[in-house]
């Protein structure tokens, strides 16, 4: 794990010292994990991690703090060598202090890895904190009168005694929406989230922020070829693996094409004796099936994580506190946790964001919307608003609050969505992908990860990222260069079936169509008809059946705790919503997952 804590205060140093021992030992989840501190007079810090690298340095009153990893340091610490800079030192906090000094904050923008660095300067009084490109690893500030403080987890924040619960209504709004939050809001209105790609300055009261980088997509005509896309998009990903790989490292394996690409290529340079792999589910999801049979393919041992039925009840305490609010049903990470801990695995590397970049999400509706209107709408209700339709916020929430939030989170994704200045739709599309559902949401495995190991992540690569970007978004249709670059150079991989599909990657289109058939009849409809005695869910949960039988009493009894629920909701809409979806009359499980988390929450952070 990485975390970070930190303080800007005028209280003396013995204050200074409580605070940020009280800061980071709520985000200390085990006993081995290591602490380095710094106080200085004004200001103090603190980082969390899984090892002994050093993390603050210091030098002529500037005391410099960073967390993450950035890769290309030798490149880093040449630069500053030529430079006339006279320390030899390898360690990257060291590196990255002489940057600061020689070339000032434009030589920490921009890195290649997933980062965040403070800055503390004595002499003028002055906090800057700077992060990575994309905003993956998150950081939580909290400002008020004559205080700055942040940290990686809120709730080493929401302790002080001067700090306001006061719960953001539109951040509600979004998490009954779209199952996560939007934009920089917290589930509380004085926190926010740090942007990606900024430079936040903090001095006599007051923070600015200057964006240093954002997303920029192909646009226009190319005279490059397929071929040339297929083979440059395989030599990224190689060097972007290659950079990353590390002993005793697990790589989670699923049916995707993320984790089978990192999965092969990572055995092209991975020359240690340990590589393990595992895949979480139950046994008869394709996660599993396929993740084993790529491992087989490769020749990795690989290990079948079962997930637990009754998994929501069993990590309900731990995965409200450390998950600080994610719904609930993502609480099967801590079944790999546990595999991490069990397993010392040093490293972790995963399939994350790929999927994304390639055009994974470009659904076919979105092709052949007829202008950004209509494709914003289409985005919205199709890609994000998963969980409580508007007309249904209408009857569950109460009526003040309901017109306090009214469109609030359609509004969020429309604003994102013409922010990219571009006429390409489908670059829009992918662009709001990016800064709210993969920002937000898909990469909080980063952090419940990193408790145990350290996140390895090559598909945010920058130079990846950057020529993916380039990419005529026509080759993205169906991820047609991401399967040809598969099909082409992962032999041992591009036969076994993928999990969206069920069928090798190479399948016709035309019998991929006649397989959905097949496959919806099999996967839904069957097991419904026999009671669940034929057919399987591919997925790797159950969520609907699991609610109804194994988790019914735990839902019932959690939802009875009204005091939590009964000033922001109609209580009766929430008991009919149970009622029916224990009697089979629909299928409520994302809308009772959100209930049920917003409750657990509210009563961990706010009671």
């Amino acid at each position: 794990m990485s975390g970070i804590a930190g303080i800007v205060s005028p209280a003396n140093r013995e204050d200074l010292e409580v605070c940020i021992q009280t800061m980071i030992q709520l985000m200390t989840h085990k006993s081995w994990h290591k602490i380095q501190k710094s106080i200085m007079p004004g200001a103090g810090v603190a980082t969390i991690s899984v090892n002994d690298q050093k993390t603050i340095s210091e030098q002529k009153g500037t005391a410099l703090t960073v967390i993450g990893e950035i890769f290309d340091q030798d490149k880093l610490r040449t630069m500053l060598l030529e430079s006339g800079y006279r320390d030899t030192s390898r360690n990257i906090s060291d590196i990255l202090l002489g940057l600061y000094l020689q070339f000032g904050v434009e030589s920490l923008c921009g890195l290649n890895g997933l980062y965040l660095i403070s800055i503390w300067e004595d002499d003028y009084k002055r906090l800057t904190i700077i992060n990575d490109r994309y905003g993956f690893r998150k950081l939580y500030y909290w400002l008020f009168k004559d205080k700055f403080m942040f940290a990686s987890e809120y709730k080493s924040l929401i302790w002080h005694p001067q700090f306001n619960k006061k719960i953001n209504e539109v951040a509600l709004s979004d998490f009954l929406s779209v199952n996560y939050l939007l934009d920089d809001r917290t589930f509380f209105e004085d926190i926010k989230v740090f942007p990606p790609a900024s430079i936040m300055t903090y001095q006599e009261g007051q923070n600015t922020f200057h964006r240093y980088w954002d997303y920029e997509f192909h646009t226009g005509e190319t005279k490059k070829s397929k071929e040339y896309y297929i083979d440059e998009y395989a030599l990224r990903v190689k060097e972007a693996v290659r950079k990353r790989c590390k002993e005793n490292m697990c790589l989670p394996i699923t049916g995707g094409f993320d984790s089978r690409t990192l999965a092969a290529m990572a055995g092209q340079y991975l020359k240690f004796p340990k590589i393990v792999t595992c895949t979480v589910g139950h046994k008869h999801c394709y996660d599993v099936r396929f993740g084993r049979s790529i491992a087989k393919s490769l020749g990795y041992s690989h290990t079948f994580i079962p997930i637990d039925h009754g998994y929501i009840e069993t990590y309900a305490d731990k995965g409200i506190w450390e998950l600080e609010g994610l719904n609930c049903f993502a609480f099967w990470i801590f079944a790999l946790c546990s595999f991490l801990e069990e397993n010392k695995s040093e490293s972790v590397m995963c399939g994350f964001l790929g999927d994304c970049l390639s055009g994974a999400h470009l659904f076919p509706l979105l092709w052949e919307a007829a202008d950004s209107e209509k494709a914003v709408e289409l985005l919205y209700d199709t890609f994000f608003n998963t969980t409580f339709k508007d007309r249904e916020l209408a009857i569950l929430l109460k009526p003040h609050i309901y017109r306090n939030v009214r469109g609030e989170s359609f509004a969020s994704v429309k604003r994102c969505f013409n922010t990219l200045h571009t006429d390409n739709i489908l670059n829009k599309c992918t662009y709001v992908d990016l800064h709210q559902r993969q920002r937000r949401y898909i990469s909080f495995h980063i952090e419940a990860l990193g408790q145990f190991s350290e996140v390895l992540e090559p598909f945010t690569d920058n130079e990846f990222i950057d020529f993916v970007q380039g990419i005529p978004v026509e080759m993205k249709r169906g991820q047609m260069i991401y399967k040809k670059m598969i099909a082409q150079y992962l032999s041992k991989v591009k036969q076994v079936p993928t999990t969206i599909t069920g069928l090798p990657i190479d399948t016709s289109q035309s019998y991929e169509a006649a397989f959905k058939l097949w496959h919806r009849f099999y996967s839904r409809v069957l097991p419904r008809l026999t009671a669940g005695k034929l057919g399987h869910n591919y997925k790797h949960y159950i969520h609907e059946a699991w609610l109804k039988n194994t988790l019914e009493n735990f839902v019932i009894s959690t939802l009875k705790q009204k005091e939590y629920l009964e000033d922001y909701f109609n209580i009766d809409v929430v008991n009919n919503l149970v009622a029916d979806h224990m009697s089979g009359k629909r299928n409520a499980y994302m809308r009772i997952c959100v209930l049920m988390t917003f409750l657990l929450w509210r009563k961990r952070f706010c009671s």
